[in-house]
């Protein structure tokens, strides 16, 4: 261990015990104040990763709702490349997740976000099944959000792949049939009733009656 004085406070040190130096944007020197030979002792140097602490406070802010904020930071920190973001799928995730309780203003800024590469149903054709099975989650629950915001036609640009994609979220099935009967396209709601309520009904689980009486309605008439 090489011991020599630190450029630190020696009172803070012979107090504390211990302080930290920052040598550089990478790496930090760890100092230890060594009661025995009353000299400061030199530590081990630790990398570590500048974007930790933005990271934090972005996902703070997403858990908090306040996702146009949060977007806010995504964009300062892409630099001289506004459309790009590292790490784009995870933050895509997390800003869609967070989205939804936010509001549908929320999701549509999301949507509508620049630092994303793609859109959230390219999440769908992943490898990783715990990202595919998290997207679909919050793809639903984003498009639910929109539908009940009266915004039909990107609750049905989230929900129609979706359910192409991910036949087995049962519950997606329900929200575009909702969002179908609202526009008026009886034929394609009827057949997605259907689809929901021969499942529930698989599960013995409880089904909306609004489901029951429209998946009867016919469509022709």
């Amino acid at each position: 261990m090489e011991r020599s004085t630190p450029e630190c406070a020696v009172v803070f040190l012979s107090v504390t015990g211990a302080c930290s130096r920052h040598d550089d944007a990478r790496s930090v020197t760890r100092w230890r104040w060594s009661p025995r030979t009353r000299q400061f002792v030199r530590g081990a140097t630790v990398t570590v990763d500048p974007r930790a602490a933005d990271d934090t406070s972005t996902r703070r802010r997403f858990a908090r709702g306040d996702v146009h904020g949060a977007l806010a930071q995504l964009l300062a920190r892409s630099g001289d490349d506004p459309g790009y973001v590292d790490d784009t799928r995870a933050w895509l995730l997390v800003a869609l997740s967070a989205a939804h309780a936010a509001g549908a203003g929320a999701v549509r800024a999301v949507l509508d976000a620049e630092i994303f590469q793609f859109s959230p149903i390219e999440l769908l054709d992943v490898e990783d099944p715990g990202l595919r099975r998290r997207a679909a989650w919050a793809i639903n629950e984003a498009g639910f959000v929109l539908a009940r915001a009266g915004d039909l036609d990107r609750a049905e640009q989230l929900l129609e792949p979706l359910v192409a994609r991910v036949p087995e979220r049962t519950v997606a099935h329900l929200n575009l049939a909702d969002v179908y009967w609202e526009l008026g396209d009886l034929t394609r709601a009827r057949r997605e009733y259907q689809t929901y309520t021969t499942r529930r009904h698989r599960e013995g689980r409880r089904v909306p009656a609004r489901a029951v009486r429209r998946a009867r309605v016919d469509a022709s008439n």
